[in-house]
């Protein structure tokens, strides 16, 4: 059989919401095993080769998605949960006027109103052994109608009449654009500490996302200075969380 010379890039949640858990049979991979046992087997019997929602090694996580969003042939998005950074990046792919596959669980009935035009597949969350391979094959049936209708377009375009397309800006991120992403990180870091003073926010949350800016600057490549001692985003946060004894309240 030969490679696949199309691409697929998959759009989904990527943790299992602790809320929802209970429905997942407490499988906070849940989703990652979507991908694995339905999603990649049926894309490729469709033709495609899967591009996976997560980035790898030091890629800036919001420049791969933007690119890979982009530039693969077909994007299948899973409203699963209503995630949405998956609403958000569907937003983005559905400006560019390119064609996406629209699939739920069937613990997600209620898909907004506007995405109802777009037809959807959907698939049973249990990923049972003896369902799995008739589930892969009608997805896979779904994927290549999907292609064959769209004409290389979005469907959305179609239903509302719309005639102009965005087009991705395709200089390259200058220092100063680095440096706001980093500084926007910050701010939102410095809000869920004034929400966790107020009660509404939880050590566990802020901890993520003080991980989550510490990436971000390594990804902005602000610590290749050499330097005995780096100051961290971790170090500065938890010396302000011992300091105004957040967390023991």
């Amino acid at each position: 059989m030969p490679e696949p010379t199309k691409t697929c890039f998959v759009i989904m949640p990527i943790t299992t919401p602790s809320q929802r858990l209970s429905d997942y049979r407490e499988d906070s991979k849940h989703f990652e095993h979507v991908y694995e046992h339905l999603f990649c087997p049926a894309i490729i019997k469709a033709g495609l080769s899967p591009t996976s929602p997560a980035a790898s090694g030091s890629e800036v996580i919001q420049a791969g998605i933007i690119k890979n969003l982009a530039e693969a042939d077909l994007v299948l998005c899973d409203l699963s949960s209503l995630n949405a950074n998956v609403f958000f990046e569907f937003g983005i792919r559905t400006a560019l006027n390119l064609p996406v596959v629209i699939v739920a669980d069937e613990k997600t009935p209620n898909i907004p109103f506007d995405i109802h035009l777009i037809n959807r597949h959907t698939y049973e969350s249990s990923l049972d052994v003896w369902s799995i391979n008739n589930q892969i094959d009608s997805l896979a049936i779904h994927i290549a109608n999907s292609i064959d209708k769209s004409s290389g377009s979005n469907a959305l375009w179609k239903y509302f009449g719309i005639s102009a397309s965005s087009q991705l800006n395709s200089e390259p991120a200058t220092p100063d654009d680095k440096l706001n992403l980093i500084l926007d990180e910050l701010n939102f870091i410095k809000q869920q500490q004034n929400a966790l003073e107020n009660k509404s926010l939880t050590t566990q949350d802020l901890a993520t996302s003080m991980l989550e800016a510490e990436k971000a600057l390594r990804r902005a490549r602000l610590f290749e200075t050499k330097v005995s001692r780096p100051t961290t985003v971790s170090s500065l946060m938890l010396e302000a969380i011992k300091k105004n004894n957040i967390g023991n309240k």
